[in-house]
């Protein structure tokens, strides 16, 4: 029924563990490593435009067991449309490590922030939500889900 579950662990809880799992923080301070930034300022804001490889993204959306972190996506309008046209392509092209640049076809993944600030080439985020690019993490997901190996040689960049 969950494309994205791989393995189920099924276990029963008592109200004291309910307990402590709800009241359970999630992960909200968050370190990407960068290609290339771009700086953007306006009046007294400022952002961020950066070009991030794809196993860098793929690690900053999925959790040490490698499990999507679902509520960064809490914020987007839409849910993840699985069998659509657009998801196909995003799939073909990273399928194709040879193609033009993935970040030349995909129109990017828009991430705001309470606090954000970059250090040499790190770009430190503090309670992200990505506003756009939920089709593109979920194909991204299942791409390296599918082909781990593929993340130790994909050097293709995303901006974000």
């Amino acid at each position: 029924m969950l494309p994205t579950v791989s393995i189920c662990n099924f276990e029963y809880l008592g109200a004291r563990e309910l307990r402590e799992l709800s009241s359970k923080p999630s992960q909200t301070n968050f370190t990407i490593k960068i290609v290339q930034q771009f700086g953007i300022k306006h009046r007294e804001q400022r952002g961020y435009a950066a070009l991030v490889s794809l196993p860098e993204y793929y690690k900053f959306i999925t959790s040490d067991q490698g499990e999507i972190l679902s509520y960064l996506f809490d914020a987007n309008v839409r849910d993840h449309l699985r069998k659509i046209k657009v998801n196909k392509g995003i799939r073909a092209t990273l399928d194709d490590p040879q193609s033009e640049d993935f970040w030349w076809l995909n129109n990017g993944v828009t991430v705001i922030a309470t606090k954000a600030w970059n250090d040499t080439n790190e770009l430190h985020i503090e309670e992200p939500m990505i506003v756009n690019g939920l089709q593109t993490s979920y194909q991204l997901y299942e791409y390296f889900r599918q082909k781990p190996d593929a993340a130790k040689a994909d050097s293709r960049p995303l901006l974000s």
